[in-house]
């Protein structure tokens, strides 16, 4: 399975700041996106940068090698990113995906 769990979605279309994302090629959907969205507290990196945003978090994983986003902490941090960025989601959604992060961050020494 490819980055996201979405197969005929390319990475930087999964992640895009682009305020729709087709995808699925024939089959396509539309799904609206909201990246300005804030997580409740920063995330602050060992080096002192912060995340704290939607936005941020999906700029600083597309930054990464596609060999580390394919880890599994990275992956799932993506996809729930992708869910919080949702127009529907809750803040619950945004809490799990800055959970995720959180995790993803810490198992890479980076927290």
């Amino acid at each position: 399975m490819s980055f996201l769990g979405a197969p005929d979605c390319p990475v930087d279309m999964r992640l895009s700041p682009a305020p729709s994302l087709p995808c699925r090629g024939a089959a396509s959907f539309v799904v609206a996106m909201v990246w300005t969205r804030r997580f409740q507290t920063p995330v602050i990196l060992k080096d002192g940068q912060a995340l704290t945003s939607l936005a941020q978090a999906r700029d600083f994983i597309l930054e990464m090698t596609e060999r580390r986003q394919a880890k599994d902490p990275w992956q799932q941090a993506s996809e729930l990113l992708m869910k919080a960025a949702n127009r529907t989601s809750t803040e619950g959604d945004i809490a799990r995906a800055a959970d995720q992060l959180k995790a993803a961050l810490a198992a890479e020494g980076l927290l």
